[in-house]
């Protein structure tokens, strides 16, 4: 194991009073801090099984109370059972402008910093399954960076591999007017309710990107589905919130769309959310009030539905990239 220490501080998030004071930094850049705070509140910080599921690093030596730099950055590394995720956030993904040069050099530095200490198995990333992170895309020698904004896919190509999918990231502030309307509701021969475990098999068969069943039984608090009236089948829409704050895995089976049940999953999801949140909400951090989703840009029905949410809205573009 190399012990050399690259520039990666390890942020404690652990503990609590650190991961909240951590979370009101990047509170200040909302909504493009998602890509990380959604996992500060989406995630399982404590998970029963004792793994860690949750690391992040920043930039520069964190500590409570102490601002940050101007400019900063910060990598997670989650991981849900089987699967390993890593995401990125810089404080410069909030201004306009195009990338300076030396916010480019910061990117660049810090991305490969992380991307060394993984190849290395550095002591600064203990407790990463490397090994794991690395086999994510064929040929094992680089590391999958999910929802990469936009703008620094320029300084970053010529060491990666972009996949070939780009995607819209969408995130959302919903809102209600007066009470949340309760989410279980029954219209017409429609009925939307919770997701079963046994529903799982069939669900995961229709994904594009399918999960594993331990990841899928840990999101069922999460997910919302449709089914007919009175039928113990299994259900003919559904939509989920994944670790990272992200919805995922909508679909309508093809023989029952075009009569809104998407839309009606995205309601129900989204209002069952903002009652998880108002329960938690004598805790200071409990979910984070906002909603996101990454949209493949050939996806014309998936942009088109989301165009279609509640509440106030921004989208850029995003990327899936293998950092050599």
């Amino acid at each position: 194991m190399d012990t050399t220490s690259p520039q990666l501080h390890r942020v404690d998030v652990e503990d609590k009073d650190t991961a909240r004071a951590f979370s009101d930094i990047l509170q200040s850049f909302l909504p493009y801090s998602l890509t990380v705070l959604g996992l500060l509140h989406n995630g399982d910080l404590n998970p029963a099984n004792g793994r860690r599921n949750l690391q992040v690093w920043t930039s520069f030596p964190f500590q409570p109370g102490v601002p940050p730099p101007a400019l900063f950055s910060a990598i997670t590394y989650s991981r849900w059972q089987e699967e390993v995720w890593v995401q990125f956030f810089c404080s410069a993904e909030i201004l306009q402008n195009p990338p300076t040069k030396d916010e480019e050099q910061h990117v660049t530095s810090f991305v490969h910093e992380f991307v060394r200490a993984v190849k290395t198995e550095n002591a600064v990333v203990q407790g990463v399954d490397c090994a794991a992170v690395l086999a994510r895309k064929p040929g094992g020698n680089g590391v999958n960076i999910g929802s990469l904004n936009n703008r620094w896919v320029d300084c970053l190509s010529p060491t990666s591999k972009p996949l070939e999918n780009v995607y819209v990231k969408f995130v959302y502030r919903p809102d209600f007017d007066g009470e949340i309307p309760e989410w279980r509701t029954s219209e017409g021969e429609w009925e939307v309710t919770d997701v079963r475990e046994s529903d799982l098999e069939f669900m995961n068969s229709r994904a594009t990107f399918p999960r594993t069943r331990e990841f899928l039984v840990g999101r069922l608090p999460y997910s919302v589905c449709i089914r007919r009236k009175g039928d113990d089948g299994p259900p003919v829409a559904w939509e989920m919130i994944y670790p990272d704050g992200g919805a995922g895995m909508l679909h309508v089976e093809e023989e029952f769309r075009g009569a809104g049940l998407a839309r009606k999953c995205v309601a129900a999801l989204s209002a069952k959310m903002a009652g998880m949140f108002r329960e938690g909400a004598a805790g200071k951090y409990p979910r984070v009030r906002w909603e996101m989703t990454d949209v493949n840009v050939g996806n014309k029905a998936g942009l088109r539905l989301a165009g279609t949410r509640r509440g106030w809205k921004q989208t850029w573009l995003c990327h899936w990239m293998v950092i050599q």
